[in-house]
C-alpha cells in the first residue's frame, strides 16, 4: 500500500497569532532588504549595458583604433562632418603637409534610434558605391563616442568603427 509508511493521525503544529507576526515581520524585513539592494543596484546595472540610445548625428566625428590589451586607443586622421541639413563628407590627412583629401561625400538620414542610412554621392574608396545606400547600425552610444557596423561592398563583410565627437571650442 501506497500510505502504509504514513502515520497514522497527521498532527499539525499550532502556531499562536503572536509567532504568525514574528514570521511575517522577518519576511517583511528580508523582502525590505532585497528590495534596498535592487534600488541601489538598478543605476549601475543601466550604467554597465551598452546602449543604442538616440544620439544627435549632427557634428564632426574622429575616427579612433579603440585601445586593445597592448595598445592605448589611438585618433586617426580620419574625420566626418555630418551637417543638420542631413549632408555629409568623410575627409582624411594624407601626409605630414596636411594635404586633405575627401573620400567620401552624400547625404545621410537617421531610420531609427539605432540605424542611419549614408547615400553615397561621390567616393575615391569604391567608385561603386556612388548613388548606393549604405545602413549603418549604431551598436553602442554614448553623448560623444559612437560604435558602428556596416557591410561592406560588394562582398558583404561586416565593417565595424568607432567615431568620437570632436569638440569645439569657441574663440574670443
Amino acid at each position: 500500500m501506497p500510505f502504509a509508511d504514513l502515520p497514522a493521525k497527521a498532527t499539525l503544529k499550532e502556531t499562536t497569532v503572536a509567532d504568525q507576526f514574528n514570521n511575517l515581520s522577518k519576511i517583511i524585513r528580508i523582502m525590505k532588504k532585497v528590495l534596498s539592494l535592487l534600488v541601489l543596484l538598478f543605476p549601475l546595472m543601466l550604467n554597465a549595458a551598452p546602449t543604442t540610445k538616440k544620439v544627435k548625428l549632427e557634428g564632426v566625428w574622429q575616427q579612433v583604433q579603440p585601445a586593445t590589451e597592448t595598445t592605448p586607443e589611438m585618433k586617426l586622421p580620419v574625420w566626418k562632418v555630418m551637417q543638420n541639413d542631413g549632408t555629409f563628407c568623410t575627409f582624411l590627412i594624407a601626409n605630414n603637409k596636411a594635404q586633405c583629401v575627401i573620400t567620401n561625400e552624400g547625404t545621410f538620414r537617421l531610420t531609427s534610434d539605432s540605424t542611419f542610412v549614408e547615400h553615397i554621392n561621390g567616393t575615391i574608396v569604391n567608385p561603386d558605391l556612388i548613388g548606393k545606400n549604405n545602413k549603418i547600425t549604431i551598436v553602442a552610444a554614448e553623448k560623444d563616442r559612437i560604435q558602428i557596423t556596416y557591410r561592406l561592398q560588394p562582398d558583404g563583410g561586416e565593417a565595424k568603427e568607432t567615431w568620437i565627437r570632436v569638440k569645439l571650442e569657441i574663440p574670443e
